[in-house]
């Protein structure tokens, strides 16, 4: 047995000799389980190694706080989250066993000695992009396995990570974290539900989740796995949530070829991110560019006596979002032992079987057995002597360096289809000529063309291929096999594998797009199976601001499903310079100027006392401005000076009176002339005669 590890000081504290634990030991919950000793304290519980004095096997127990023994509905959620949760079985889902609500609340899971990813980042182990694959990629495929069945985690972070001895990787407290929401029992109602500094955005706005909210958790703690650092960590809480709303999350370069996918993973936008399929599927295409992970430096679940690590990201507690659960479809990752495991196949049963013929087994021994290391070889040159060239340290056969993505191949495969594929991989270069091995064909449907050929050369068989394309495929996808997964098959059979070549083709209507709206276009192409973007911007004399003038060059008559057409959206008619230097020019020369350029003309015609008739006086809006086609200039034309004609005042008595008859017509009274006592008779200039408005005229008496 491996001796428990103590871990380095790290950010987390640890409880040393805490006396509430330590007093707990020796304790029998539920009549069969004693407490051996404390491995970690939370928010909601503490954790202890037990013995199942029935069974006599160690498990790990899981005692909650003293609080929740008496909040009834809390016990109701405890309940039925414990026996939803039981019911997953999946070999990267911590497995739970009992539970118990009588004086306290406890639930029983397998005891996994490798401790979790906290306690080793604690211990100031930080992983390879390798090694943190391998860690993504098994949580991957158990999310996407829960998320099939209706489950959200909601409280993905490395404290629930957890590592058997032999390295493998299982979820823990799946439903646990939904009981303790649903009761409310320590935050006020509205509260988020989860660990800040793994939330997901939606999950900080209190929105619905769904799956995809612990894929960003995921891609979170992978990051922080390689590099130590949470991205959009704060200071506060709020200011944890606050800085991931709306925004990408940022991958450093250090993830090398993880970069790409956990990009995807951490889109703020839960429509936009992938899913945990998609996750796995894409972390196994990054396989290929990194080498082979050393062991994980496991921290081991134990510590000192009555040492205890303290969950310092623990669960926030409030109201969960109801989720459907759906019934249960074959749409699995093959991680999970299929059906056919154990079970014998009729029509091979009938065939006989040559002395010392391999034949497929229960999966009885730990998988550590299967995939660990084997001793260490003297170094040798690629080209130099040393091991037989033709076997890697997996015992596949091959020339050279293998990459390590095989490796994580063939523990899928053994996990999803028993112990057969284990002693191929051990005797394939001492099997006897004779040996006759049958085993059942694994599942290999969603698995790359690549891999599923691997698996099968490993097995083997022979591959052939048969091309197709299918709606919600990703080119090189194995969509099936014949035989279909189950059926035994001999050593040097085929088997005919259905590799995607992508979507369904459409053709892409350009011609029909030219002069729609983007809104429109993009729903158009959107009932085709087609994305839509803008790739440029341009003016254009005829298709308004806003509306498609069409696709870019290069786009072919016909694309799969799922690409993007790139289109050119216009900004309209390009803006008109106001031209210059219309003053002093004629009303017909200043407007041609403007409506040779796309503007419209206003005439404002002026009386002017110093420009002429005709020419013009100022504009609106300056010359050298910029304004959109057909806006109006506006332009002050001369009529000349304001012409008046000397009116009769003879009518009048007084000179007075005729002085206000000048003034009525726009003119100003000079000088008046003849008898003191006498009546208006005239004006000079005379009566009639045109005169500038405004100017004077003498008044003539008689």
């Amino acid at each position: 047995m491996r001796l428990p590890q103590r871990r380095k000081a790290g950010r987390y504290p640890r409880l040393v000799a805490n006396p509430r634990m330590s007093a707990e030991i020796g304790r029998v919950l539920g009549g069969r389980y004693r407490l051996v000793a404390p491995i970690g304290l939370g928010a909601s519980a503490q954790v202890y190694l037990a013995d199942d004095v029935r069974l006599r096997r160690r498990v790990a127990l899981k005692m909650l706080h003293d609080a929740l023994a008496g909040d009834a509905e809390f016990l109701r959620r405890f309940r039925a989250e414990a026996r939803a949760a039981a019911a997953l079985s999946h070999p990267n889902v911590m497995a739970v066993y009992d539970w118990g609500d009588d004086d306290v609340a406890f639930i029983v899971t397998e005891y996994l000695g490798g401790g979790s990813l906290r306690a080793l980042l604690d211990g100031g182990q930080l992983l390879t992009p390798s090694q943190a694959l391998t860690v993504g990629l098994e949580a991957a495929r158990a999310l996407d396995y829960a998320h099939r069945r209706g489950f959200v985690h909601r409280d993905i972070k490395p404290a629930n990570l957890l590592f058997g001895e032999e390295q493998r990787l299982r979820i823990a407290d799946f439903g646990l974290a939904r009981a303790l929401a649903e009761a409310a029992w320590t935050e006020p109602q509205g509260a988020m539900l989860g660990t800040a500094r793994y939330a997901a955005p939606e999950q900080a706005k209190g929105e619905k989740l769904d799956g995809k909210a612990d894929v960003y958790a995921l891609a979170l703690v992978m990051i922080e796995a390689v590099t130590g650092t949470v991205p959009f960590a704060a200071d506060t809480t709020i200011g944890t949530l606050m800085a991931r709303v709306g925004k990408q999350l940022e991958v450093p370069d250090s993830l090398g070829p993880l970069q790409e996918i956990l990009i995807r993973a951490g889109h703020p936008d839960p429509d936009q991110r992938i899913d945990a399929r998609a996750l796995a599927t894409g972390l196994l295409r990054a396989a290929k560019a990194l080498p082979k992970p050393d062991l994980l430096p496991l921290a081991g679940a134990l510590l000192a006596a009555d040492d205890a690590l303290v969950d310092a990201d623990p669960t926030i507690h409030a109201p969960a979002i109801e989720v459907a659960k759906p019934d249960l479809t074959a749409e699995d990752l093959d991680l999970a032992p299929p059906d056919w495991v154990n079970q014998s196949d009729p029509d091979l049963e009938s065939e006989p079987v040559p002395a010392g013929a391999i034949v497929d087994a229960p999966l009885a021994a730990p998988v550590a057995a299967v995939v660990a290391p084997p001793a260490p070889a003297p170094p040798t040159d690629d080209d130099g002597p040393g091991p037989d060239p033709g076997v890697d340290s997996m015992g596949a056969t091959g020339g050279g360096r293998r990459k390590w993505p095989w490796v994580v191949v063939v523990l899928a495969l053994l996990l999803g289809g028993g112990g057969a594929a284990a002693a191929i991989a051990a005797s394939r270069d001492t099997a006897a000529p004779q040996r006759v091995v049958i085993l059942p064909v694994p599942i290999l449907s969603g698995r790359s063309q690549e891999a599923a050929e691997a698996v099968a050369a490993a097995a083997g068989w022979k591959t052939t291929v048969v091309k197709v394309r299918r709606d919600g495929s990703l080119k090189g996808e194995v969509l099936a096999t014949n035989p279909k997964a189950g059926t035994r098959l001999k050593a040097g059979r085929a088997i005919e594998l259905t590799v995607s070549e992508g979507q369904t083709v459409v053709a892409v209507p350009v011609a029909d797009l030219v002069g729609k709206p983007l809104a429109d276009v993009t729903a158009q192409l959107a009932a085709l199976g087609l994305k839509t973007t803008t790739a440029q911007t341009r003016f254009d004399e005829k298709v308004v601001d806003g509306s498609v003038l069409g696709a870019v060059g290069d786009t072919p008559a016909k694309l799969e499903k799922g690409s993007t057409v790139r289109v050119v959206v216009s900004k309209g008619p390009e803006p008109r310079v106001v031209p210059s230097g219309l003053q002093g020019s004629t009303q017909a020369e200043a407007t041609s100027a403007i409506t040779d350029v796309g503007l419209k003309v206003a005439v404002n015609l002026q009386y002017n006392d110093t420009v002429r008739a005709g020419q013009v006086v100022s504009q609106n809006p300056a010359g050298g401005s910029s304004r959109p086609r057909g806006s109006t200039v506006t332009i002050e034309v001369s009529r000349g000076p304001e012409m008046v004609a000397v009116p009769d005042v003879t009518g009048a008595s007084t000179s007075k009176q005729a002085a206000a008859i000048l003034r009525a017509a726009g003119l100003k009274p000079g000088s008046v002339s003849g008898p003191s006592e006498g009546n208006p008779i005239g004006t000079s200039p005379g009566r009639g005669t045109k005169v500038k408005k405004g100017s004077t005229v003498n008044i003539l008496l008689g």
